[in-house]
């Protein structure tokens, strides 16, 4: 596990980062959380996923915005990367960006695609992201999709700031399946 959060080290670092870590195969867990990171950086995390062995990966609370994220994804739905789990909460997925040429539809339409086809995702945290009812729906229909190819649930965690219903449905969704019906206990007779 590398560590590096909560660290300023911004994209220049996080390109050195790359340069130090790519063909690493035994770091599993990446955590880069709160270290500055803008929207170049998207690109450098994805090309550091295709070359490592990193199955979880933290990115909360940097600054990656729809351009960024959309970077990341994009590359995760082209490669075959095993990505179990990835927390981009708190990163601007919003309409706020400076000079964004996405927002957050059109991001949440390439995160759709790839939850739509990822087969070893079992967690992906969205929260503190103003992304919108719009953008929540499609996240919600890409849980729906994942449901109607018979892949297994994953955990979509998303902010509440969006419709009620929407953000039940995704709870609703991406819950863990339990393996089967419980079985009732019979009660004795006394």
């Amino acid at each position: 596990q590398a560590v590096v959060s909560t660290q300023s080290t911004g994209d220049e670092g996080m390109a050195n980062l790359l340069v130090c870590l790519s063909g690493n195969t035994e770091l599993a867990h990446l955590s880069v959380n709160y270290c500055n990171l803008t929207v170049p950086s998207g690109a450098l995390i994805a090309e550091l996923l295709t070359k490592s062995a990193i199955a979880i990966l933290e990115v909360a609370g940097n600054a990656l915005q729809c351009d960024g994220v959309a970077q990341l994804v994009d590359v995760l739905c082209t490669q075959d990367i095993p990505l179990k789990s990835i927390l981009l909460a708190d990163n601007g997925i919003d309409s706020h960006g400076k000079g964004s040429q996405r927002g957050p539809f059109m991001t949440a339409k390439i995160i759709r695609r790839w939850l739509t086809c990822t087969q070893y995702l079992e967690l992906c945290d969205l929260r503190d992201n103003d992304i919108g009812d719009l953008a929540a729906r499609e996240l919600m229909d890409g849980l729906t999709d994942r449901a109607t190819a018979g892949l297994e649930n994953i955990q979509l965690l998303v902010t509440c700031r969006i419709d009620e219903d929407i953000y039940k449905t995704i709870q609703s969704l991406g819950k863990k399946s339990k393996g089967g019906k419980k079985k009732k206990k019979k009660r004795k007779k006394k």
